[in-house]
């Protein structure tokens, strides 16, 4: 389907059934047609809301879309997140970098660093909230630990 979208669309962002994009189709739905495994796929794709600056400066006048707002902006968050190939761990969105981890050879643990990441919505718009965290692992299996 990406073959299909990106010509269109150029920048967007799919999350389950809903995608992000700076295009703006108007008020007229698109249609994208695409083949795989020999089944033919019809997607109709219609523009739900706008988000725009004022949304995220003045949350108050229309609470519904500052939260599509917030939404939108967790999820952007959390895909440049996975294009740094930082790796989730747990519904808290916090991601690690295990490339980067750091054995500690003496007691068979590796720490991985990374990042918990959150936007909140605030009387003053959104708050981007970015936590340094890190996980700290065992390279022993219970089995050995008991023994």
């Amino acid at each position: 389907m990406k073959e299909v979208l990106e010509p269109e669309f150029k920048k967007y962002i799919c999350t389950g059934n809903i995608m992000y994009t700076t295009f703006d189709a108007g008020a007229s739905p698109v249609v994208q047609e695409t083949a795989l495994f020999d089944t033919r796929y019809i997607v109709t794709l219609t523009r739900a809301h706008i988000i725009s600056l004022e949304d995220i400066l003045h949350p108050h006048k229309d609470m519904a879309k500052a939260q599509t707002a917030n939404t939108f902006f967790n999820i952007l968050i959390k895909s440049l997140l996975h294009s740094l190939n930082m790796i989730p761990v747990g519904r808290t969105g916090r991601y690690l970098i295990p490339q980067e981890g750091t054995r500690i050879n003496d007691y068979s643990l590796q720490i991985w660093p990374g990042y918990k990441t959150s936007v909140k919505l605030c009387d003053a718009g959104l708050l981007l909230e970015i936590d340094y965290t890190s996980r700290i692992l065992s390279q022993k299996s219970a089995l050995q630990v008991i023994e």
